[in-house]
This record gives structure tokens, C-alpha cells and sequence, in this order.
């Protein structure tokens, strides 16, 4: 079976777990931004979902989170946003 790699945006170790949606990986640390991939009938595609996951998906996410006061009150339009994330993502 395939080694699942940490949690890209913590750094932590994850779980492979198995719910009524099918196998999954998810990140169980406390404010971690990665949640869990989508339910998989196969474990192996479970973790090779988990494992393709990278540090830029995870500084989106933080990102997005960071901005997403703009999206519940309606300030800013979803290209703002994702200029906004692109721009931090690049200074990184």
C-alpha cells in the first residue's frame, strides 16, 4: 500500500479512514485547512488523491479562508478574491 505524505498545510500526519461516502484522507489537526479528499471506492485512489495534493493547494486554501469575509458580505467579486490569491501565492 502507498505511504501517505503529510498534510501540505500542516505538516501533520493524516488518516485514512472509511465512511459511508467510500475511503477517504483526512487531516484531523485543529484549524487545518485540508479537510479531507472526496469519498473513493479503492484506498489506493484515495491516498494517490491525498498525495497529489500540494503546498500551493494548501496556501490557496489559507488564502481564501484569510479573504472570506469579502464572499459573505459581498464587497468584493470572486475575481478580486482570486486576484488577491494568485498575488500571495506568488510572494510566497
Amino acid at each position: 500500500m502507498m505511504k501517505l505524505k503529510p498534510c501540505p498545510f500542516c505538516g501533520l500526519k493524516p488518516e485514512l479512514m472509511r465512511g459511508s461516502s467510500g475511503w477517504y484522507v483526512e487531516c484531523l489537526t485543529v484549524d487545518c485547512l485540508i479537510v479531507r479528499t472526496p469519498g473513493e471506492t479503492r484506498k489506493s485512489t484515495a491516498i494517490k488523491k491525498w498525495n497529489a495534493q500540494s503546498r500551493t493547494d494548501a496556501k490557496i486554501l489559507e488564502v481564501l479562508k484569510k479573504y472570506s469575509h469579502y464572499l459573505v458580505d459581498g464587497k468584493k467579486t470572486i475575481d478580486l478574491l482570486m486576484t488577491l490569491v494568485e498575488q500571495e501565492v506568488k510572494a510566497k
